[in-house]
Formats: C-alpha cells, sequence, structure tokens
C-alpha cells in the first residue's frame, strides 16, 4: 500500500505547485513509511510515499517506461500482474523491476484505456501520458483504494487522502451542507461528492481521463451488469465457490513480507484462515480484538477457530481510555466525519497486528455479497406487507405479534411491522435508509438550525436509494438480490472499505480482502439471493460450503458485528468529552444543530431514558472534524490527543 497524490496544470507549473507538492507528500507518510519520492516536469508534479510489499529493493515510485514518456504513482497490489508480465515481454517490453507497478505503464503503451479491464487487485493510481499530455486515473471494482480530486484555479489535484489536497494553497475549505445530510442518513457520503465542497472522489469501477476533452468518470467494470442465474445445484455451486475463494486467498498470500489474518470468529474470516493454513506450510498468524464487556466480545469464537486451524494467535483487548485517545486521531485520518464507530476496535486491531505483519488479509465483503444482515430476514417481511391490501393489515398482525420468536430478525421485523401499522407504509427505500439512518428524516428536521434546515429543504436522502431501486427493479432480480447489490454498491465502498482503508493505513499495514476478489464478487452477484438467506438464516450458501471445514459453533452462531460499547462509555468515562465538545462556543458557532435538542440528547443518555450512543459518536465526530479541518491550520501533522 501506498499513498499518491499530484498536481497537473495546462498551463505549467507554478511555484505554489511546486512548493506544495512536497508537503502534499509527506502528510501522507502513515500510508507509506518505507520511501517518499516527488517527481516534477513542465505540467505535473507527482508524490509517492511507499509501504513495501513487493519487490522491496526495485519497486520505488514514481515509476517510468522505458523512454520516460508514460509515468504512474500506484496505491494497491495487483494480482495477475506476472500473467501480464509475461504478455508485456513478448510484447517487446523491457522491465527493469519485478515490480508490479511496472505492468501499468507497459500495458497503458499497449491496450491504452483498456488496461484497466485486464487488472485484478485493489488499486488506486494516476497515469501521466507526457506524450499526449493527459493524466488517467483509476480506481478498482470494489473501492477498495480511495482517490480524491479537485479543481482549483485552472488546475487538477489527486491524492489518497483528502488532507492532501488541502496543503495546496489554491484549495478551499468548505463545508457541503447537503454531504453533511447524507452523513447523517447514511453513515457515509454516497455518490461522487464529500463534506468538502468541491472535492470529490472517483467512483469504484471508473477511470477518469483529464486532458482530452469530457473528463466525466468512466466504467470499465459493472456489477448491476451481471445476470442473476436462475438454476443451480447446490453440490456443484459450493464446489465452485470454494474453488473461487481458494484461489482468491492464494493470490492474496504473495509479497516479500510476513503475511497475517484478521481473525474475528466470524464465518468470512474463519473461511479465510482456514484457507490460509491449507496454503501455507507454516502457521498462520491470526489476530483478534475484544472488549471487556462481554456483550460485546467475540474473543472467545475467534479463539475457537484459532485452536481448529492451529494459528499463531494473538489478541487484544480495547477500553473506553483508547477510544478517548484515538477519537481525533480517527477523524483525522478519515477526513470526513466517521459515522461507523467500529473504526476504533478497526484502528486498535491494525496498530497490534502491524507490530508482528505487514498484510493481513480479512473477511470483508461476505455480509454484502453472501446476506449476512439479518435486516436481510427482517426486510423480506416488510416488503411484502407493502403488498397487503390496507384493510387486511392490522387483522394479519395481531397473530403475526402473538407467535414465538424465531430469531432476533424476525423481531426486528415485528417491531417495524408495528410502526408501519401506525404509520403509512415506507417505500423500499425509505425503510433500506431507515435501516443504515442513525437519524431519522424527522429526528434530522429536529437537530438542525432553522438556518441548516432551509438550505436543506427538499432534500431527501432516499432518493439516492430510490435511484438504485427504480434501475433494478425488474423480473431478473428479486428484492433481496436487489438490496444485496444496492449494498455492495453503496455501503461496502462507501462505509466499510473507507473504515478499513483508514484505520489500517494510518499504521501503515496493508488488508487484502478474498471475498472481494473480481471472480468470487462476480459469482457471487449472479447466484440468487434464495440460496444465500432461508427463513431466518443468514448467509446459508458460504456456510453451506464451508461446513465441513468450520466448527458447528461458528457455523450456527448469531451474528454479532464489530459493535462498540458506546452507551455505557458515554455515560461513564467519555461524558466530559461530550458535554465539553457539543455544547461549548464553539460548537454552538456553528450554526447547524439546535443546541436544546442536542441537550436533550445529552441528558436522555446520561439518565437512561434513551441510549443515543451512536448519535452523539456522529456529532461528537463532526465537530471534531470541524475543529480539526475547518477551525485551525493546515493539517500537516496529527492532531493532539483530547
Amino acid at each position: 500500500m501506498c499513498g499518491i497524490c499530484g498536481i497537473f496544470n495546462p498551463n505549467g507549473l507554478d511555484d505554489a505547485d511546486r512548493e506544495a507538492i512536497g508537503p502534499m507528500t509527506a502528510v501522507l507518510a502513515h500510508r507509506g513509511p518505507d520511501h517518499s519520492a516527488t517527481r516534477l516536469d513542465q505540467f505535473t508534479a507527482l508524490g509517492h510515499t511507499r509501504l513495501s510489499i513487493v519487490d522491496i529493493e526495485g519497486g520505488a515510485q514514481p515509476m517510468d517506461n522505458e523512454d520516460g514518456s508514460v509515468r504512474t504513482v500506484f496505491n494497491g497490489e495487483i494480482y495477475n500482474f506476472e500473467g501480464l508480465r509475461e504478455d508485456l515481454i513478448k510484447r517487446g517490453h523491457t522491465f527493469k523491476s519485478r515490480s508490479d507497478t511496472e505492468t501499468l505503464v507497459h500495458a497503458y503503451e499497449t491496450y491504452g484505456y483498456d488496461f484497466v479491464f485486464k487488472l485484478r487487485g485493489m488499486f488506486a493510481f494516476a497515469l501521466w501520458d507526457a506524450a499526449n499530455r493527459r493524466l488517467i486515473l483509476a480506481r478498482d471494482r470494489v473501492g477498495k483504494k480511495p482517490l480524491y480530486y479537485t479543481r482549483a484555479q485552472n488546475r487538477f489535484l489527486f491524492a489518497s487522502e483528502i488532507k492532501s489536497l488541502l496543503l495546496h494553497p489554491a484549495v478551499p475549505r468548505r463545508l457541503d451542507a447537503h454531504s453533511l445530510h447524507h452523513l447523517l442518513s447514511f453513515q457515509n457520503v454516497p455518490g461522487q461528492d464529500t463534506v468538502f465542497h468541491d472535492i470529490k472522489k472517483l467512483p469504484p469501477a471508473h477511470y477518469k481521463v483529464i486532458g482530452v476533452g469530457d473528463d466525466n468518470p468512466r466504467p470499465y467494470w459493472s456489477a448491476s451488469s451481471i445476470k442473476v442465474e436462475k438454476f443451480y445445484q447446490a453440490r456443484e455451486d459450493t464446489l465452485r465457490l470454494q474453488k473461487v475463494i481458494r484461489e482468491a486467498v492464494r493470490r492474496r498470500l504473495m509479497g516479500d513480507v510476513p503475511v497475517g489474518a484478521f481473525l474475528s470468529g466470524g464465518v468470512d474470516s474463519s473461511a479465510v484462515v482456514g484457507l490460509m493454513s491449507q496454503l501455507s506450510d507454516q502457521p498462520v498468524r491470526t489476530f483478534s480484538i475484544g472488549f471487556d464487556d462481554p456483550e460485546y466480545d467475540e474473543t472467545n469464537y475467534a479463539s475457537l477457530v484459532a485452536k481448529h486451524f492451529r494459528t499463531d494467535h494473538t489478541e487484544f483487548k480495547v477500553t473506553s481510555g483508547e477510544l478517548l485517545e484515538c477519537m481525533p486521531l480517527l477523524v483525522w485520518h478519515c477526513d470526513e466525519p466517521t459515522p461507523d464507530s467500529s473504526i476504533l476496535p478497526t484502528y486498535c486491531l491494525s496498530r497490534l497486528t502491524r507490530e508482528h505483519v505487514k498484510v493481513a488479509l480479512s473477511g470483508d465483503g461476505g455480509d454484502e455479497l453472501f446476506g449476512g444482515y439479518e435486516r436481510y430476514v427482517a426486510d423480506r417481511y416488510l416488503h411484502a406487507y407493502n403488498y397487503i391490501p390496507e384493510g387486511v393489515r392490522r387483522n394479519l398482525l395481531v397473530p403475526a405479534f402473538s407467535m414465538a420468536s424465531h430469531s432476533v430478525a424476525e423481531n426486528l421485523a415485528r417491531k417495524r411491522l408495528e410502526q408501519m401499522a401506525r404509520f403509512s407504509p415506507m417505500s423500499d427505500a425509505e425503510r433500506h435508509l431507515n435501516w443504515l439512518a442513525f437519524f431519522t428524516a424527522h429526528e434530522k428536521n429536529v437537530l438542525y438550525t432553522p438556518e441548516l434546515a432551509a438550505e436543506l429543504s427538499g432534500y431527501n436522502s432516499a432518493d439516492v436509494l430510490q435511484y438504485y431501486y427504480d434501475r433494478f427493479d425488474n423480473n431478473s432480480r428479486s428484492f433481496t438480490d436487489q438490496q444485496l447489490l444496492i449494498d455492495f454498491l453503496t455501503y461496502l465502498p462507501e462505509t466499510l472499505m473507507m473504515k478499513v482503508d483508514r484505520a489500517s493505513m494510518a499504521v501503515g499495514l496493508e488488508v487484502r480482502c478474498p471475498l472481494l476478489a473480481k471472480e468470487v464478487v462476480e459469482l457471487a452477484i449472479a447466484t440468487p439471493a434464495s440460496l444465500k438467506i432461508k427463513g431466518a438464516t443468514t448467509k446459508r450458501l458460504l456456510k453451506q460450503t464451508f461446513w465441513n471445514f468450520l466448527p458447528p459453533e461458528i457455523l450456527y452462531r448469531r451474528k454479532q458485528g464489530f459493535e462498540v460499547p458506546l452507551n455505557s462509555w458515554f455515560r461513564g468515562p467519555l461524558r466530559e468529552v461530550l458535554w465539553d465538545h457539543l455544547t461549548d462556543a464553539r460548537a454552538r458557532s456553528r450554526g447547524l444543530f439546535n443546541l436544546v435538542t442536542v441537550r436533550r440528547l445529552l441528558n436522555e443518555h446520561q439518565n437512561g431514558v434513551r441510549d443515543h450512543g451512536h448519535k452523539l459518536w456522529i456529532l461528537l465526530n463532526i465537530e471534531f472534524w470541524h475543529r480539526i479541518f475547518l477551525d485551525g491550520a493546515p493539517p500537516a501533522s496529527r492532531p493532539a490527543l483530547v
């Protein structure tokens, strides 16, 4: 993994550009602590910080082709680079290194823009074609690696992280109110926007060409174009899936440094660790993290898997004190407020894992591809409810609520059905949004100041999801298939992949995700949801695939998730931090949130009237973000602790 940044000025670099590229590169040092370099020509300045994984001695960047006419800065890993390299050598190219980076410049020369489609891996890169005076940016299919850009005074700038862009004096710092509204709705800013006005992100599976007319992002692959196959044979399907995942794990063991694995004790990470143990002649290094609170701790399951596969296992515990210490630092690393509180244990796990290995495999992606969230089960009830005539609904609800509970998901569905019995049914998009949002539409209206509410009048976050439901509403996809695909296209890259990238790269750890390999993704999306979710059983196909491979305690346990005990922490050791940061003069001066509402949330939570832990986490993150990025000096160094 690495950090990349650059400036393209079609009028020629000026003094501001030349002076900015050094600090822009230096602020990304955590992403690449092993080496850094910049390269300037008449029109471009490129910066790179390197985490050395493949060809440690010869893979320094920026990297050129034979005559220096094509140059690249690259963040990621190309797992099929050896095959591409062989073909390129046959076509007459000369390689001066063993690194996957050099494959990019020669592949572009040979295949043109289509070379991006040939890549298998996780990547974000910029490629400068000096002869044609064009800059090409590209990002991997799933969005595992980030890439941001902006235009400022006729120049184009890009970087792995927003903080790098902000160090150019031509780039302004302004809050985008609509993006803040989405952040409170989705736990992320969807699409190409960010919370910074005029700073964008390149979408996954897209490339962008600057300097040749239309420079809108262009797709090179589409998950939504994959057709759902209707006829499957269970035995053949599970064997095929296991083979594809096994090959994805094998490819991700490549490198010239030690490789370990995150182990949560869930089906996804346990399957990855099990396959690693089969493919390795040494015990796999595995790492887990837990909490002192047993309700949130999963380390007993991780230990069970570690013993089953005889791994070299290490466990860590996270306390509220570490949360207090890490919060402003994590906001700085994320560049945007971070609603997903599980970034805390992810960061702590990454930090401690990095003391032992430089690369770790994870099970990320399994829930979105194979139906791992209990809300998918609950939503089938709620979706069907919309099609029942209104006069019949209430009579059906009485026996439904009197039935014995069979699962947490069914309990969730009953609670939502009770709500829907009192109010008009929601659309699929509105209900989907409600599963994700910590603030409902009504709660946001009460939270906002009159000025912010007026600015956002008529702006409905559910419209973003409605676009996808309208697009996928056809006979080829069931309702649950649509849900899974929408989460894969939105929640996975914008929330989960961002969290994993920032938490791991903050400490210079590379995380690889075998379940998000192109071949696994395409097979999973082509598999109908009816094989993934059966009754109240989630991730059924994946469990069948590994039923004779994983311990039964792992296969049949209830999904717990990577939750943090925010509610108890915010009533105890972090209470003063909340009150100090959410109610002081600086917070009130923002003009964003109604102080009466904020105080009510704080009081209700403190007095145990209601749990508002996640709401308060988001608001605290937003305040930290203002203080770090909008109030203070350029973010050239890490912020002080709380």
